[in-house]
């Protein structure tokens, strides 16, 4: 936990206000066991940015972030970015309305 909050510092919002949807990526994190990289990348891609303005701001190379990205698709079970992020959505939804329903959660979705 202490490490995601570290990468949603590091992740930086153009508003004072974090979205409501970047603040619950933790429940990604657990829910599909993902990597701290893998984590901020979907929070990251969930603000709208794109992975070239990622890797500017990170200071990481598109290989990098393509990288993470191809892992986001196979743990997600999806093909593309646009997929990808209606898929995390939908999860992020299903999370926050059934917090006690976690079990099998992603059973559910893929």
């Amino acid at each position: 936990m202490v490490s995601y909050i570290k990468f949603l510092m590091a992740v930086p919002m153009e508003s004072s206000k974090t979205p409501p949807v970047v603040q619950e990526v933790s429940e990604l994190h657990a829910l599909l066991r993902l990597t701290d990289a893998e984590t901020r990348l979907a929070a990251g891609l969930l603000t709208g940015k794109s992975l070239d303005s990622l890797g500017r701001e990170w200071h990481l190379s598109r290989e990098t972030l393509k990288t993470q990205l191809r892992s986001l698709f196979r743990k997600t079970c999806t093909h593309r970015q646009s997929e990808l992020i209606v898929r995390l959505i939908g999860l992020l939804n299903k999370s926050t309305k059934a917090p006690e329903n976690r079990e099998g959660l992603e059973n559910q979705y893929f």
